[in-house]
C-alpha cells in the first residue's frame, strides 16, 4: 500500500481510506465511525506533500492526524 500512496503524491491525487493505520501510512483522509457517527481524520503532512489544500471550514470538522 505504501508504494501506491507514494505514487499518488507525484500526481497530487487525494487518497481516501477507511482502515486503521491509513493516515499513519501517509494516507490523506480516513473515514471512520465513532458512537454510530461518521467521522474523518486528515493527515495535513500528507496533503501538503501532495500539494492539496482543504478549506478551513472543512478542517474544523476533521480530526487531525498527528504522528
Amino acid at each position: 500500500m505504501g508504494d501506491l500512496i507514494r505514487r499518488a503524491f507525484v500526481d497530487s491525487t487525494l487518497t481516501i481510506g477507511d482502515f486503521e493505520g491509513f493516515t499513519a501510512a501517509s494516507g490523506m483522509v480516513r473515514f471512520m465511525t465513532e458512537d454510530n457517527r461518521l467521522k474523518f481524520e486528515v493527515n495535513l503532512d500528507a496533503t501538503n506533500q501532495g500539494h492539496l489544500r482543504f478549506s478551513a471550514q472543512l478542517l474544523k470538522l476533521a480530526r487531525m492526524y498527528n504522528k
